[in-house]
C-alpha cells in the first residue's frame, strides 16, 4: 500500500474525545493493513498537529500530545496542509486521502469537508451538502418527507419564543443541529422548552420540539452506497432510561454506539424489515450517501417513522456489518478510502466570466446613487 493518508481526530466539539476514539482505531487498523497513515489532530483550541498512528487515547487526554508536529492550512494556488518552516518557508504534506473521523460540528456538518475541497484533498465521508443536511434535523426531516417517507411531528422555535405546536405534549426538545444526544430533553410544555433554550448554549444555534411516541423505541440501520448499495444488519439498541437513547448510552461505555447494549439482529417483523429496508434504500438513493451512514428509525413494532441520519457514526458503525469486527472494519475503512479515490475533490469553473460585464460596467458610485 502506497496511499498516504492522514486520519483526522478531535476538533472543536462536545464530541472531541468520541471522535480521538473513532480515528485512532481507523489510524491502527489502516496501519495494520499497510497504509501510510498520520493521525491529524485537530485540537480543542483550533491547532492542527500530525501524529504517529500508534497512540493511545490517554495521550490525548490532556491537549496537543507531545512529539507531534505543528501544521497548518494553505489555500490559493497551492493549497494543502503544510508544516511551517524557518524564514516563513514552508514545507508541503503529502496526503491522497483524508479520513474524517470528526464527530459533531465543525468536522461533521460541512465545515471541515469545505476546508479540505478547497485545500484540493479528497476525503472520505459525506460532501459538504451531504454532511450540512443530516447534521440539520429540521431539513433532514423535510428532506425525508419530500420522498413519502413518515416523519414525527415536529416545529421549529424560533429566537426561543413561545408557538402553538399543533399536538400535544409531552414533547421532546432537541437542538436542530447536532450530532449526538446532548441537549436532547422531555419536557411537559411549550413554557419548560422555551425555559431550557434560553437557559443553556446548546440551543444557541436553533432547537425545536418534536411529538413524544410514547412506547416507541429506536430501530437502526447502516448504509453505504460504495461499491454497491448495502445495507447492515438492522439493530435495535437498549437505553438505560425510555424511549431514545441518552449521551451517556451511546458514548460513556468508552465504545461509543459499538459498546452499547443491543438486539442484534433487531426482533422485528418481516413486514417492517422490509418498510425500514426499502426506506433506508430510498434516502440512499436521494441523498445520495457517501461513505456509511447510520439511519435511525422510531418504531412501535408496527408503524415507523424516520428519525435522523448520522452522516459520519461512531467507528463508521463497525459493529452493525457481517462477520468479524476486525474484518469488517478493515474492509469499511478500505472501501471508504477506495470511494474517495475515485470521487476526488470538487472541480470549479469560471466559465462564462469573460470580463464583459465588468468592461461595460459605469462607475460603481454610479451604482450607488
Amino acid at each position: 500500500m502506497n496511499k498516504r493518508l492522514a486520519v483526522i481526530v478531535g476538533g472543536p466539539s462536545p464530541e472531541h474525545d468520541v471522535s480521538i476514539l473513532t480515528g485512532l482505531q481507523a489510524a491502527r487498523a489502516l496501519a495494520d493493513i499497510g497504509y501510510d497513515v498520520s493521525v491529524l489532530y485537530w485540537s480543542k483550541q483550533g491547532r492542527w498537529s500530525l501524529h504517529e498512528p500508534t497512540l493511545e487515547a490517554s495521550a490525548f487526554a490532556d491537549g496537543v500530545p507531545a512529539g507531534g508536529k505543528d501544521v497548518d492550512w494553505q489555500l490559493g494556488t497551492d493549497p494543502g496542509l503544510v508544516v511551517k518552516g524557518r524564514l516563513g518557508r514552508t514545507s508541503k504534506v503529502e496526503i491522497d486521502v483524508a479520513v474524517v473521523g470528526c464527530h459533531g460540528a465543525p468536522g461533521e456538518d460541512g465545515h471541515l469537508q469545505a476546508l479540505l475541497e478547497l485545500a484540493g484533498i479528497a476525503y472520505t465521508g459525506p460532501t459538504l451538502r451531504e454532511a450540512a443536511l443530516c447534521m440539520d434535523k429540521l431539513a433532514f426531516a423535510a428532506f425525508a418527507a419530500s420522498l413519502g417517507l413518515p416523519v414525527a411531528k415536529r416545529i421549529l422555535i424560533a429566537g426561543g419564543k413561545p408557538i402553538t405546536p399543533g399536538f400535544d405534549g409531552p414533547y421532546v426538545l432537541k437542538p436542530r443541529f447536532g450530532g449526538s444526544s446532548l441537549g436532547v430533553e422531555v419536557v411537559d410544555t411549550i413554557d419548560d422548552a422555551v425555559a431550557l433554550i434560553k437557559s443553556q448554549s446548546l440551543y444557541a444555534a436553533g432547537a425545536y420540539v418534536e411529538q413524544m411516541l410514547d412506547g416507541w423505541y429506536d430501530v437502526n440501520v447502516a448504509m453505504r452506497n460504495y461499491p454497491e448499495p448495502t445495507l447492515s444488519e438492522f439493530e435495535r439498541p437498549i437505553g438505560k432510561g425510555v424511549g431514545a437513547l441518552s449521551y451517556d448510552d451511546k458514548y460513556v461505555s468508552g465504545e461509543g454506539m459499538a459498546g452499547a447494549a443491543r438486539e442484534l439482529p433487531a426482533n422485528i417483523t418481516p413486514e417492517l424489515r422490509k418498510q425500514l429496508g426499502d426506506a433506508a434504500s430510498a434516502i440512499a438513493a436521494a441523498l445520495p450517501a457517501r461513505g456509511v451512514m447510520r439511519l435511525d428509525f422510531m418504531t412501535d413494532g408496527t408503524s415507523y417513522v424516520v428519525n435522523e441520519l448520522n452522516a459520519l457514526p461512531g467507528s463508521w458503525a463497525k459493529y452493525l456489518w457481517s462477520g468479524t469486527p476486525q474484518q469488517a472494519f478493515k474492509t469499511l475503512l478500505t472501501g471508504l478510502i477506495e470511494e474517495a479515490g475515485a470521487r476526488g475533490v470538487g472541480r470549479w469553473t469560471s466559465q462564462g466570466a469573460d470580463g464583459r460585464l465588468l468592461r461595460d460596467a459605469h462607475s460603481i458610485a454610479s451604482k450607488l446613487a
